[in-house]
């Protein structure tokens, strides 16, 4: 029973990671956080429009 709680951490945790993954980009050791000026949705670093509102202001924060 003990052996199923660890792997539902485990299993939490690796779709934690992914869900970060998705939000934070890296780019040469650096994090990148791209959203909508606009409405402020979490976009993918290839985006070039919001797929939320179809703003193109598109913001980029990059973080050191």
């Amino acid at each position: 029973m003990r052996r199923h709680h660890r792997s539902a951490r485990e299993s939490t945790g690796s779709r934690l990671r992914t869900a970060l993954s998705a939000v934070f980009v890296r780019d040469d050791g650096q994090t990148t956080i791209v959203e909508c000026r606009r409405c402020g949705t979490t976009l993918e670093a290839t985006d070039t429009t919001c797929q939320a509102c179809g703003c193109e202001e598109i913001a980029r924060y990059r973080l050191e």
